[in-house]
């Protein structure tokens, strides 16, 4: 019955991260690993972001109505807000309620609607088979709209072809968009920015004569030449310590958590206690 109630408690925690929570995207790729057979530090890590997201429910993401591109992705007439009230940690192992739980997401919204991406992945980090984790946010002006963390389905040699992986998915889903975009009539002429961290990426996407360095790295390097090319997206360096997708791909401590999270929210500001990291180890 534990066992059976841990996946049902998973399963809610997956609903408010895929709704509105993109901090807790780590922690919840962690947690979705072990839904067959828990172990008792599962449950321990799930009822310590039970925890934390209770205490930062005041967390919003924010867009604006009057962004033409915005009001016609989302159908908004005004502006909205997405957040969620949080639900008890002590409930974790019973059934849940769900009277506990908001039913609609509420939605807020920013007038920009310039497109970008972040992106970031950590060689060897996702498993005890030395998979990779990668993930990556993309943001409509100053509002995250989609975002991921995920392991990578095989291993990765080097952390240069970790991150080629990671910068391929990330500009494939900005190629989405902008399809997105142009299907109801939003056409955008400029290439959209991939900000990655890895400048070994950046360098061998754009140079044509870095081709024969990347033999290991195969078809994730010439997608993102492709992409390159063909001005849907330009590869940009960010700083390590600027790099917001950091937050995707490992549990980092209360002071970078706190400092990476609010990026993805117009409100930080909790409540009953901040815990600052969620699932940390």
């Amino acid at each position: 019955a534990l066992y059976k109630n841990y996946q049902l408690n998973v399963a809610l925690v997956i609903w408010f991260f895929t709704s509105c929570r993109p901090d807790i995207a780590f922690a919840v790729s962690q947690l979705s690993r072990r839904l067959a057979a828990p172990h008792d530090i599962d449950l321990k890590l799930l009822k310590h972001m039970i925890g934390y997201l209770k205490t930062t429910s005041t967390f919003t993401i924010r867009f604006s109505g009057e962004d033409r591109v915005v009001r016609r992705l989302f159908g908004l007439q005004q502006d909205m807000v997405v957040s969620f009230d949080g639900f008890d940690a002590d409930e974790v192992g019973k059934d849940p309620d769900k009277d506990t739980f908001s039913e609609v997401p509420k939605l807020e919204f920013s007038p920009s609607s310039r497109l970008r991406v972040l992106t970031d992945a950590d060689l060897g980090g996702a498993s005890e088979y030395k998979q990779s984790q990668h993930g990556y946010a993309v943001f409509l002006g100053d509002s995250v709209i989609s975002w991921k963390s995920r392991k990578q389905s095989t291993v990765s040699s080097s952390t240069l072809e970790s991150e080629f992986k990671g910068a391929f998915e990330a500009g494939k889903i900005a190629q989405y968009f902008r399809l997105l975009c142009r299907s109801i009539g939003d056409r955008i002429p400029q290439p959209t920015p991939i900000a990655c961290d890895n400048l070994g990426v950046i360098q061998m996407a754009t140079h044509e004569s870095n081709r024969l360095k990347a033999r290991h790295v195969g078809i994730a390097f010439y997608g993102s030449r492709a992409l390159q090319l063909s001005g849907t997206v330009s590869y940009r360096y960010v700083p390590t310590e600027d790099n917001t997708a950091d937050i995707f791909t490992k549990s980092l401590g209360k002071n970078s958590h706190s400092k990476f999270a609010k990026h993805y929210y117009s409100s930080h500001r909790s409540s009953r206690g901040h815990r600052d990291d969620a699932g940390g180890h």
